[in-house]
């Protein structure tokens, strides 16, 4: 920076950063080179588009994974949801029926994989609204496992009426 202009010396002169930064970030902005827009936005870009593509795609891969509605109040969904899990052989970790949450793991049939499950039942003027979240604990992909677990649960819920 030269002690007169305080300009880094390669930037023009009256560039954005130097007329629109508030002074007490101008070093910082200077620092990161915003007036050089090459360098930072060369690794930001990418990052948002990949965020974007990501997001995207989370939400057209199972579009049909949505919190359920059950014509029940929040105590009898609950007892029905606790039902319903057991009845699809998982195995119950923790039921509260003050907070209206269950969870369970459930093992998959070849590799003997454990997935954890939750569900949540909240109220909804007279019904309940079940949302139920499945992950895998080993691996970074499931092979539409946990979605495939939670769609049987949906059935399961339907069936019991």
């Amino acid at each position: 920076m030269s002690a007169d202009s305080k300009s880094v010396p390669d930037a023009p002169a009256g560039n954005w950063v130097d007329r629109f930064a508030p002074p007490p970030l101008r070093p910082f902005a200077r620092l990161a080179r915003w007036d050089r827009p090459i360098g930072w936005w060369l690794l930001l870009l990418p990052c948002w588009w990949s965020a974007t593509l990501a997001a995207d795609a989370a939400g057209r891969a199972y579009p049909d994974i949505l919190p359920f509605a059950l014509g029940a109040h929040p105590p009898d969904a609950f007892e029905r949801c606790l039902q319903a899990a057991r009845g699809l052989g998982w195995k119950v970790v923790a039921a509260d029926p003050a907070a209206l949450r269950i969870e369970a793991t459930a093992t998959t049939p070849f590799f003997g994989f454990r997935d954890d499950i939750v569900i949540r039942i909240s109220a909804l003027g007279g019904a309940s609204r079940v949302d139920v979240r499945s992950a895998s604990r080993e691996g970074r992909g499931d092979l539409g496992t946990n979605a495939r677990r939670i769609r049987a649960f949906y059935r399961e819920l339907a069936r019991r009426g």
